[in-house]
């Protein structure tokens, strides 16, 4: 693609409409997905006598669950877009998603408990998407009761605002880094 973009003038528009379609497909993509998914379980529940109970919240609930899940995708596309971008291969966003999983999310919660560092859990990516994908992270300090000598459970949360907040921010600047070293790149 750089190669390709060297001689046209506008080359962040090119990039931006390459990142729009991608986002644009997905999006199509997952809604064709999740009423043909939802359609052939009505089909089910019609067949079987037995479609539960559809009333109330549950239409609400799973429409929210798969808005969060709709926003993930799109998240993690143009997080994957801007890595690649940025380390001009596919494999390199591979890599470096590979390499963030081992080093930072195994390795790091290793290191956090053997040093006993408290709220380790808030330097870990997986907590704020667990936050933004069911509404709210429950986490446990052990450190938290150290020299309390009443009740104390350790316990806290990270609501679904500040996991969406942290994704969209580190999105954000991915994307930026992208578009900035891309605008630069074989042109000096």
């Amino acid at each position: 693609m750089a190669n390709l973009l060297i001689w046209r003038p506008r080359r962040l528009a090119v990039l931006g409409a390459k990142l729009g379609t991608l986002l644009g497909a997905l999006t199509l993509l997952s809604v064709l997905a999740s009423a043909a998914y939802l359609g052939v379980f009505w089909l089910i529940g019609q067949g079987a006598g037995l479609p539960g109970a559809t009333g109330g919240d549950f239409w609400p609930g799973l429409g929210l669950i798969w808005l969060r899940g709709l926003v993930l995708v799109l998240l993690a596309a143009a997080a994957g877009f801007a890595l690649a971008t940025l380390g001009r291969r596919t494999a390199a966003a591979l890599g470096a998603v590979t390499a963030y999983a081992v080093v930072w999310e195994l390795g790091l919660r290793v290191v956090v408990e053997v040093v006993g560092l408290p709220r380790g859990e808030d330097w870990m990516l997986s907590t704020y998407l667990d936050a933004w994908l069911t509404g709210e992270a429950r986490l446990s300090d052990a450190t938290a009761c150290r020299g309390v000598s009443g009740y104390c459970d350790g316990n806290y949360q990270i609501g679904w605002v500040l996991g969406l907040a942290v994704l969209l921010t580190l999105v954000g600047v991915l994307t930026m880094a992208a578009f900035g070293a891309f605008r630069r790149r074989d042109l000096i």
